[in-house]
């Protein structure tokens, strides 16, 4: 059986980046959002035809101890939250897409946040 090419790779949906899996019970491919909103967007769902008029995205790649603005959505106390500061890049786990990378914010040392690389801004200090 040859390999799904569509599947588990970044790609661009009205103006957005998604990774793209497909659930074992259906047809479609369902899209996780690569910048989460703090609502929990429903997850769309294409099918192949549609997923292959979808523009692949490369990722941006991090290593570890980068400097980034991160700017995404985490978990506290509160419930969900969203953060918009510098952090390191503690790790990555390609195993863990799209949650890929760990990092740590300055306001939280200790704390690690899991970010997807689209969450995640370079900064060349």
């Amino acid at each position: 059986m040859e390999r799904d090419k569509y599947l588990y790779t970044w790609v661009e949906y009205k103006g957005q980046p998604y990774f793209v899996i497909k659930p074992y019970f259906s047809n479609d491919y369902e899209l996780l959002p690569g910048k989460p909103t703090i609502t929990g967007d429903k997850k769309p769902h294409v099918s192949r035809s549609d997923l292959k008029n979808l523009p692949k995205l490369t990722i941006p790649i991090f290593k570890m101890n980068d400097k980034v603005f991160y700017s995404g959505i985490t978990d506290s106390p509160n419930g969900k939250e969203v953060v918009n500061e510098i952090a390191k890049v503690i790790s990555y786990n390609h195993y863990s897409v799209p949650y890929s990378y760990s990092v740590e914010r300055d306001s939280g040392k200790g704390k690690l946040d899991f970010a997807t690389p689209f969450e995640l801004y370079k900064l060349d200090l």
